[in-house]
């Protein structure tokens, strides 16, 4: 239902990535008024208005349609320019249309999923000279040509630019099948938070998560070592699989804005690697700039330290804050050091990925300097993006979480609930089940596994702590948060990272 464009004012020539519902069942493109608003794009009023009217002719209460934006838009390899009415979308930001879908007449594969611009207008721009298929949900096309009878609250869209004419938006079974699966996500994640803490329910939900974070004191700055030159590298070859998830991750990040296409003379490698559950996780190659990068030395826990100052504590919370690393933004004029080769074109970030050296270092001060005035209170300890509350009683325990939660919130920070534990007498922390007043390595016994781990180490562990200290390496050039679990085996490890 959801396809992933990116939209190019004509005035500013800016690039934006963003989700947009391709349906049928609306004739005309649209854009949500308060995203248009939002991205400041070139608002230009319509010669009339039109009127917006539901079902039973009672006119919606979003009122007349008054304006309109020409935009570039980009579906996969095919281009084109494109006039959107500016309306009221809920939560969506863009409706591609009817008008769209027959002018440009795509072939549809059903079972492959995939759509073929083979009979598009001369007019139209591709990417390249071949025949190109863009991949998009098929859930998210209703290509029947006539229209179903109308239920109450239901609509058609209907557009004439020369009179005043009806604007009916029609509610799909594609939307309300979207509609009733982000509701069900809503309930499993309101279930897993206790109901002292439902006020802030926001602050678990991923959809807040998906943009672009706003510039902070903590922007990661990537900064050179005098005489550095640009460096250039191969693009990977890559499976099928691999290929597809390439795809998923550039529309992704593309939409979010978390990425760009970029010109920059600097260009890592980009390959996956695979996780323990099989899941391929994508990976920069950022060895070389590593390499000419002024190191920040900012120190990082030790966990043997943090560990200590649990003593005596009787109740646990834990929270992760989601995708850590990406919730900080590249100290602007800086993102097009991070680029990265793809075989799908040169992007670079405007967050921080895994594996830039400093990165651990940023957002650790970045955690230290929001949750400061608790850590010195000694009921809130913070390793990268796991923070562990811990109080001696229940009522200061939620006062605090409360705290937490609320600096989260302010500063955009949000969580997985999934990967949360609340009020809990006994927790795992960075490897250790802590309890009151005791610690243990997880799946060992105190000491003696410290000290088997220490004199056998197995040839993936070394691996391990190999990718951790130099992420470089591939295969594991972003294993950084595996120190989580390896570093309190490296005596001084949180002094002597540099990563």
């Amino acid at each position: 239902m959801d396809v992933y464009v990116q939209i190019t004012g004509l005035d500013s020539g800016k690039t934006r990535g963003v989700k947009a519902l391709l349906d049928s069942g609306c004739s005309t493109c649209c854009i949500d008024t308060d995203y248009a608003r939002a991205e400041k794009l070139d608002i230009q009023e319509l010669p009339q208005p039109i009127v917006a009217r539901n079902a039973d002719n009672t006119e919606n209460i979003s009122g007349r349609i008054t304006h309109y934006v020409d935009l570039r838009m980009r579906i996969g390899p095919h281009m084109g320019t494109r006039t959107f009415l500016l309306t009221c979308l809920g939560k969506a930001r863009i409706f591609i249309g009817l008008d769209w879908l027959m002018e440009h007449n795509p072939e549809v594969d059903w079972q492959e999923q995939t759509m073929k611009f083979s009979r598009c207008p001369e007019r139209c721009h591709m990417r390249g000279h071949e025949e190109h298929q863009a991949m998009i949900d098929m859930d998210a096309i209703d290509l029947d040509e006539d229209a179903p009878d109308l239920e109450e609250g239901e609509s058609i869209l209907l557009v004439d630019f020369g009179k005043e004419v009806d604007l009916r938006l029609k509610e799909t079974p594609a939307q309300k099948f979207a509609e009733e699966a982000e509701k069900e996500k809503e309930r499993m994640t309101e279930g897993r938070i206790p109901d002292q803490y439902r006020e802030f329910v926001k602050v678990f939900a991923k959809e807040l998560f998906d943009s672009l974070p706003d510039r902070r004191a903590w922007d990661h700055a990537i900064e050179l070592k005098p005489g550095s030159k640009a460096v250039d590298c191969k693009v990977y070859p890559l499976s099928r699989n691999e290929q597809v998830k390439l795809d998923e991750f550039l529309q992704e990040n593309l939409a979010s804005g978390r990425i760009r296409p970029s010109k920059s003379p600097m260009a890592s490698a980009f390959f996956f690697v695979k996780k323990k559950d099989g899941a391929l996780r994508p990976v920069q190659d950022y060895r070389k700039l590593n390499e000419m990068t002024i190191r920040n030395r900012y120190p990082l826990p030790l966990i043997s330290e943090l560990v200590h100052n649990l003593c005596g504590a009787k109740f646990f919370t834990k929270l992760d804050i989601r995708w850590g690393y990406n919730n900080v933004r590249i100290k602007e004029g800086d993102e097009w050091k991070a680029a990265f080769r793809t075989n799908r074109g040169l992007y670079e970030p405007l967050v921080m990925f895994f594996g830039l050296t400093n990165s651990p270092a940023t957002f650790q001060n970045m955690m230290n300097d929001i949750l400061r005035e608790l850590i010195n209170e000694g009921h809130v300890v913070v390793y990268l993006d796991n923070i562990l509350i811990f109080t001696e009683n229940l009522d200061e325990h939620r006062r605090i979480t409360k705290r937490v939660l609320e600096l989260l919130q302010k500063h955009k920070l949000y969580l997985k609930p999934e990967k949360c534990e609340f009020e809990r007498t006994e927790i795992e922390y960075l490897g250790v089940i802590i309890g009151h007043n005791s610690s243990q390595d997880q799946g060992r016994d105190g000491m003696a596994g410290t000290k088997e781990r220490q004199t056998s180490p197995s040839i993936s562990r070394v691996h391990k702590l190999l990718s951790t200290l130099c992420p470089g390496i591939r295969g594991g050039c972003q294993a950084v948060d595996s120190a989580d679990r390896e570093g309190r085996m490296v005596m001084g490890y949180g002094r002597a990272c540099s990563i």
